[in-house]
């Protein structure tokens, strides 16, 4: 009998949020290894609380110098090995083979150009990615996750909402590693927090919108996480992430077929806003007073093009620069800020200078041609969350490069497992069909 999921309950959820609160308020002290422990003997329990693991990496600490996005997959390839031992595996589907194939032929290519270079750092980057790649499209078919696995990774990022409340009404232990803005976790980088948050709202918003016709009790919760996702993304001041949120949302309600506003929908809308407006009332300027500060300061940022990171545009135009100068092997990204007077700040530009035209013509049959290949047909709602959270992680990858690849990678993983396992749902119903 093959493993089937289960769905999360309070429980799971609070102790799972309680042990990743708990190792980010210890700091990768050696003490972090018990909870990692902890962590890993629940997900032997429940295969799919990995991938929450992974999707709270970012917010947790490296121990003895192995990041955390590493020992989340080493957790979930345990945990793999382990039910494989207690359980009879579950019948594997295939994989894409084009993407195993794919990232063997970039992480080659990169240790070429990386030793031409001298630098080797973006090899590494990719040899994760690979790894990752391979680890969760696996586990995926292992566990027949199906549309869970996006929820149990959702529940994950999420935690980045927790530990926001947390640093902003000044809990002891919990500040943000940034001055101005919102940096949770290892990177301490606003601009990676607010992609969690952005790909967090961006699933709070298309869950809400699927639910909304299904009474208070099933859409509460989803419109409370959109709430708090992008209340927090508009604490951390990412100005790309913020933009992506918005052209994902604008795509997702004009290209996606919804149902009209029932008379549950309506009362639900009624309800919400008159909540909404008891607990400002009640709260008085103590959350007002916090978002209109979040959003001064947000249209301050708008309203100046330039950071401390450099002028987006200009560094765009020196990578093009760069590119031209040196389009088969690159250069290696300190040569390039050397040159331009910082690296560059989104995935493509770092694709583009440290690869030359082999990293361009990765980038867009890896990450772009996905967008369109896998698109979801407009009554395929199954498909739309997975989706548009890759959508919002791509278009981040345009706007800054904070390691956004790898969980690009792990939600691409997730939407061709889903678009497999429709298909063959499909396959099935139409042998059925055929046979009546």
């Amino acid at each position: 009998m093959s493993y089937k999921t289960k769905k999360l309950n309070i429980i799971q959820v609070a102790l799972l949020y309680a042990l990743i609160i708990v190792l980010f308020w210890l700091d990768g002290s050696p003490i972090s290894l018990v909870g990692y422990s902890m962590i890993g003997i629940c997900s032997i329990f429940t295969p799919l609380l990995s991938l929450s693991v992974l999707g709270a990496s970012n917010y947790l600490p490296a121990v003895l110098g192995v990041s955390p996005f590493s020992i989340s997959l080493g957790i979930a390839l345990i945990v793999m090995l382990l039910r494989g031992f207690l359980h009879k595996p579950a019948r594997s589907r295939v994989v894409d083979v084009r993407m195993l194939i794919l990232l063997p032929l970039i992480v080659l290519w990169s240790v070429i150009s990386g030793s031409i270079q001298n630098d080797m750092s973006f090899t590494n980057s990719m040899v994760t990615s690979f790894i990752a790649y391979v680890v969760i499209s696996f586990f995926l078919n292992k566990f027949e996750c199906k549309n869970k696995a996006i929820d149990y990774l959702m529940v994950g990022v999420g935690v980045g909402v927790i530990l926001a409340i947390l640093i902003n009404f000044g809990i002891p232990g919990f500040e943000s590693s940034h001055f101005a803005r919102l940096a949770i976790g290892e990177r301490a980088d606003p601009n990676s927090t607010g992609l969690l948050l952005a790909i967090f709202s961006v699933y709070s918003f298309v869950q809400f919108t699927n639910k909304i016709n299904d009474g208070l009790r099933k859409v509460v919760p989803h419109i409370l996480m959109l709430l708090l996702g992008a209340w927090g993304l508009l604490l951390t001041q990412s100005r790309g992430s913020v933009l992506c949120v918005c052209l994902v949302i604008m795509v997702y309600i004009l290209f996606t077929k919804k149902k009209g506003l029932g008379d549950r929908g309506l009362i639900t809308v009624i309800a919400l806003c008159f909540f909404v407006t008891v607990v400002l009332a009640l709260t008085g300027d103590k959350v007002l007073g916090v978002l209109w500060d979040a959003l001064y300061e947000f249209i301050f940022r708008v309203q100046n093009t330039a950071s401390v990171d450099g002028e987006r545009l200009y560094l765009l135009q020196k990578s093009f620069e760069s590119f031209f100068e040196n389009p088969l092997f690159g250069v290696s990204l300190s040569e390039f800020e050397f040159f331009a007077g910082h690296i560059p700040h989104n995935t493509f530009s770092d694709y583009m200078v440290t690869n030359g035209i082999v990293g361009i013509m990765f980038f867009v049959i890896m990450f772009a041609v996905p967008i369109i290949s896998y698109r979801p047909s407009r009554r395929a709602y199954e498909l739309y969350i997975a989706y548009f959270c890759y959508f919002v992680c791509f278009l981040n990858t345009l706007f800054y490069s904070a390691s956004n690849e790898k969980m690009l990678v792990v939600l691409l993983a997730i939407l061709i497992h889903l678009v497999e396992v429709d298909a063959e749902s499909k396959h099935r119903l139409k042998i059925k069909n055929t046979e009546n």
